[in-house]
């Protein structure tokens, strides 16, 4: 500092200049030095494959090749099975499962976390789809699901490029299972109509209210959906005993054996009569391919508590996956990069028409049980769905709506608890057994949204 006021000369100046010139270069030289040299290291972390690929065992490859395509026999029925729950057109359900399980499968540090459409994502989203569709008639459902998909994956890939991912530990375990238990009890409640062949439409109105319309028109129930729908169950828990009783290991493929079986009698019913009272899937229209995904402002306006909703149960769906899975295997998972890698699943699934993604515990399971190695079981899984979907999408002209539904039951059954674990649960700790309970009451009868805020702010509290 001048205490005089002799005037600075120009060569003072320009040296002044030339000292702030060279502490800022070196700065910044500093900073792209750090960039050069951390960046690769950054961005290998972005995509674990390309840390661990290289000490791929190939012993490991049959499990991860079968465990693929075990995996895509169950995902495919799923995945219509889900589109056609919230009342979108097959073939999008297909697209959702092709492409997100390689972006997962390349990024994701679970081996066992089965990623794609799922019964409590389509469970969540009916209700609000037919909800916005009906306040905004220009739109489609598929059109909303996919501007879902949008914006939980932008939030999610924020959040793990931020490594947020600490943020997870603080979601109360008695939330997740409660809203996984409500969820699978409205699913199964919604599917009666599509089983019984009741002319209800199970996503405009509330559990209480569904059910009082099933029991008002159960006069019109149409005896060959009924026939079709309670006879795959039937023969669903059948197969489940004799699998039980000869110890074949094969319950997995019980849900397909069923699809196979209905689908030839349906062929061979309309072969010769072609005006059989049945409900079938019929033509699925393909048009697969990449469009850049947007979010229309009206859909925006609507659909802003529904995306967070969304976020939230894709966040507790997959976390109660991984959790359930690297305890059992005593490997660490890293929460940050699962959520960019469901970001990516979430993305890749809009850009190709489809809708949120999650991962599934009933089919990670399966892919536990199959004994995947590595993700590149789902690489795999979504490899085969591309196939499906460009050449074998006719094989499932003829699949029975009422089967679809079954499909949905057993699978919403399978998320159930045994009472048991609740018992176990109230006797640890009565408070969060209560607040489970609660959240799960509260999904069951008035949906996702007010079952979730509600018991996050009882644990809250």
């Amino acid at each position: 500092m001048r205490l005089d006021n002799t005037p600075i000369s120009t060569k003072d100046k320009l040296e002044s200049i030339k000292q702030s010139f060279n502490y800022y270069f070196k700065l910044i030289s500093a900073f792209f030095r750090w960039a050069w040299l951390n960046t690769p290291n950054y961005l290998r972390s972005i995509v674990p494959i390309s840390q661990w690929l290289r000490y791929y065992n190939l012993r490991w490859l049959w499990s991860d090749v079968f465990s693929g395509i075990t995996m895509t026999l169950v995902l495919i029925p799923q995945s219509i099975a889900y589109a056609k729950m919230m009342n979108i057109p097959a073939q999008y359900g297909l697209y959702s499962a092709a492409l997100s399980p390689v972006l997962y499968g390349i990024s994701a540090t679970c081996r066992e976390a089965s990623v794609g459409p799922t019964a409590i994502l389509a469970g969540t989203m009916s209700k609000s789809l037919a909800r916005i569709v009906a306040a905004n008639p220009h739109l489609s459902p598929e059109v909303v699901a996919n501007s879902l998909a949008v914006c939980v994956g932008a939030i999610m890939i924020i959040l793990g490029f931020l490594r947020a991912g600490d943020l997870i530990d603080f979601i109360p375990k008695s939330i997740t299972m409660g809203f996984i238990n409500g969820t699978a009890l409205s699913i199964f409640v919604s599917q009666l109509p599509k089983l019984l062949g009741v002319p209800v439409d199970s996503t405009a109105d509330s559990t209480p209210v569904l059910i009082y319309n099933i029991f008002k028109n159960l006069p019109k129930i149409n005896y060959v959906d009924l026939l079709f729908g309670v006879g795959s169950i039937i023969m669903y828990i059948v197969l489940c005993k004799i699998n039980t009783k000869f110890n074949l290991k094969i319950k997995y493929l019980l849900t397909l054996i069923v699809i196979c079986v209905f689908m030839l009698i349906a062929f061979c019913i309309f072969k010769f009569h072609p005006d059989f009272k049945l409900s079938i899937l019929r033509h699925m229209d393909i048009n697969f391919r990449f469009t850049f995904p947007t979010v229309q402002p009206e859909i925006w306006a609507e659909a802003q508590s529904l995306v967070i909703s969304i976020f939230l149960v894709c966040t507790m769906e997959h976390t109660a996956v991984t959790r359930k899975f690297s305890t059992r295997a005593m490997y660490l998972v890293d929460n940050s990069q699962e959520w960019l890698a469901l970001g990516f699943a979430n993305f890749a699934s809009s850009c190709f028409a489809g809708f949120p993604v999650s991962a599934s515990l009933p089919r990670s399971i399966v892919q536990s049980d199959c004994l995947a190695k590595t993700p590149i079981s789902n690489v795999i899984t979504g490899c085969l769905v591309l196939v499906v979907i460009y050449a074998l999408t006719s094989v499932f002209y003829y699949l029975p709506m009422p089967i679809v539904a079954s499909v949905i039951l057993i699978a919403s059954y399978n998320l159930l608890d045994s009472i048991s674990l609740w018992r176990r649960l109230f006797k640890i700790n009565w408070i969060d057994g209560s607040i489970a309970f609660i959240a799960a009451a509260l999904t069951f009868l008035w949906g996702i949204e007010i079952g979730v805020y509600t018991g996050l702010g009882l644990s809250l509290a």
